[in-house]
């Protein structure tokens, strides 16, 4: 686990004004985004934050990334050539 995800969890992408707020979009989400988060690191991808979100990299490559929407929480698969 990457402490720099841990504050994702607590203060959000901060990538709007609800960044660091109750109001967060990720506070909707928390159960949700951890038991994603648990079953991609169980993969042996490599957790990192990019974007403010969870990036999980192989090879340094990114793979997929976690993050909450307004009524989604989601697993966005990247290309990473």
């Amino acid at each position: 686990m990457n402490p720099l995800v841990d504050q994702y969890f607590v203060n959000g992408c901060m990538r709007c004004e609800l960044g660091g707020t109750s109001q967060c979009k990720v506070h909707n989400w928390t159960a949700e985004l951890y038991l994603l988060r648990d079953l991609v690191l169980k993969s042996g991808l490599v957790e990192e934050r990019k974007w403010g979100v969870p990036c999980y990299t192989l090879n340094g490559k990114n793979v997929l990334n976690i993050s909450a929407l307004k009524h989604f929480a989601v697993i966005g698969f990247l290309r990473g050539l």
